[in-house]
């Protein structure tokens, strides 16, 4: 086999450190997408905490009116 030459050594070693930078830059963006998708998922989960909150709201409403319409019923005529 021939010697490598340095120009190619250098050439390849060159080429490896690019690769390296773009795969970082691929995690890096990668990371941001997750960050990203985890920001999004505790909007969703506040969103569902909201719509709990309404949901008994509502069945309080509800009992209440139950409860006057009983005391309307109960009233002597």
């Amino acid at each position: 086999p021939q010697p490598i030459q340095n120009t190619n050594s250098l050439s390849i070693l060159e080429e490896q450190q690019r690769q390296q930078q773009q795969q970082q830059q691929q995690q890096q963006q990668q990371q941001q997408q997750q960050q990203q998708q985890q920001q999004q998922q505790q909007q969703q989960q506040q969103q569902q905490q909201q719509q709990q909150q309404q949901q008994q709201q509502q069945q309080q409403q509800q009992q209440q009116q139950a409860v006057a319409a009983a005391a309307v019923q109960q009233s002597p005529s």
